[in-house]
């Protein structure tokens, strides 16, 4: 999901909208490469640390699927999460240092600090976890943005047409960003409902385990309908076409209205497990719109 995030932000909305007034992309087709490498790396490190951390607690919830202290020993999490970790590192200061602003590569840093105590400590408290992680997953559209911008802005054509259009760009990758998070948060919600029977046995206080479930379901629910109204909302004020408000109702809002659907009547792991992934879909069927883009600029 991350490499076609960031593929589909550069080559489905940045490169087509540039077009448009006669410009390429500045950042190039192998920083952009490091990039995504960078940022894929950071992900698998932070699964690594996790799941290094959350041995026990997986146990109890998911005894089957633990890989770390079974398959995979204790010390190789480890040393995976801290090679992937110095390679994103180093990617990042090096594509920063391209575009003229290093001090950008210690995002990263930032971001491999707050994973490893993420896993330690931050998933442990309420609501905290969640939105650190809806947050690093708004940042995985974005970064394809952070990275292009500068490189745009010290050209010597920008005029007033070409504003419009890289304020346009950042418009659209905002709008995804802002996807991802909202849909990170309702999914990384329902996962603390599935896994409550681990997270109270270790003194978790995760929303299902503080608020209870049925306080949490309604949350869950609130922010899902909120996403499908909005997608509604935007399609058809923001685009304003058809196709738009179309693909919009049907492959996104309407799902989102069945995940409702889904959690009223939710009373096993299993429907908690099956709406997650469900969900799952549903951000790549946002992801997908960005197919339509080219056609409609």
């Amino acid at each position: 999901m991350i490499i076609l995030t960031q593929y589909f932000m550069r080559y489905l909305i940045i490169v087509p909208l540039l077009k448009v007034i006669n410009l390429e992309p500045q950042f190039s087709n192998l920083n952009f490469m490091l990039l995504v490498l960078a940022t894929t790396l950071i992900a698998a490190a932070g699964y690594a640390i996790n799941d290094y951390f959350d041995r026990k607690v997986d146990l109890v919830n998911h005894p089957d699927s633990v890989l770390v202290g079974t398959k995979i020993p204790r010390r190789m999490a480890m040393t995976l999460n801290n090679t992937f970790n110095a390679i994103s590192i180093l990617a990042a200061f090096y594509i920063s240092w391209r575009i003229g602003h290093f001090n950008m590569g210690f995002i990263f840093v930032l971001i491999t600090g707050i994973l490893w105590f993420y896993s330690a400590t931050y998933k442990k408290w309420f609501l905290v976890g969640n939105l650190i992680v809806a947050v690093f997953s708004a940042l995985v559209p974005f970064f394809v943005l952070l990275y292009e911008i500068p490189l745009l802005n010290n050209l010597t054509t920008i005029g007033e047409n070409e504003v419009g259009i890289i304020s346009l760009i950042f418009i659209y990758i905002t709008g995804y960003s802002f996807f991802a998070f909202m849909t990170t948060l309702s999914r990384e919600i329902i996962k603390d409902i599935e896994d409550i029977e681990g997270d109270r046995s270790y003194g978790r206080k995760t929303m299902p385990v503080v608020t209870g479930i049925k306080f949490t379901k309604s949350i869950v629910i609130a922010i899902n309908t909120f996403i499908a109204a909005a997608v509604i909302y935007v399609s058809w004020f923001f685009f304003g076409d058809w196709i738009s408000l179309t693909y919009s109702i049907l492959f996104i809002a309407i799902p989102f209205l069945v995940t409702v659907y889904l959690l009223i009547r939710a009373r096993e792991n299993k429907d908690y497990r099956l709406i997650g992934n469900f969900i799952k879909v549903i951000m790549l069927s946002g992801l997908c719109y960005g197919i339509l883009i080219p056609f409609l600029i």
